[in-house]
């Protein structure tokens, strides 16, 4: 299986957090295998104790194209 990212590390997004849209640099890439299919999980960390990160889907590569998805 191939896995491709909407995002590369060095890349900086925009999403929302607590109401408020927030710039950052990804850091870190991880990606979690769903076991009922043949897909991914892809979640961006943006600094080195995020354990969490924030998903592909919710990521946007300008703050215009982010306030155009609310």
């Amino acid at each position: 299986m191939t896995v491709t990212t909407k995002f590369n590390k060095g890349d900086v997004v925009w999403y929302m957090l607590n109401n408020k849209p927030l710039e950052r640099k990804i850091v870190g890439i991880r990606i979690h295998p769903k076991f009922y299919d043949n897909d991914v999980d892809i979640y961006y960390t943006f600094n080195s104790t995020d354990q969490r990160g924030v998903s592909e889907e919710k990521l946007f590569k300008t703050k215009q194209e982010l306030i155009n998805n609310l």
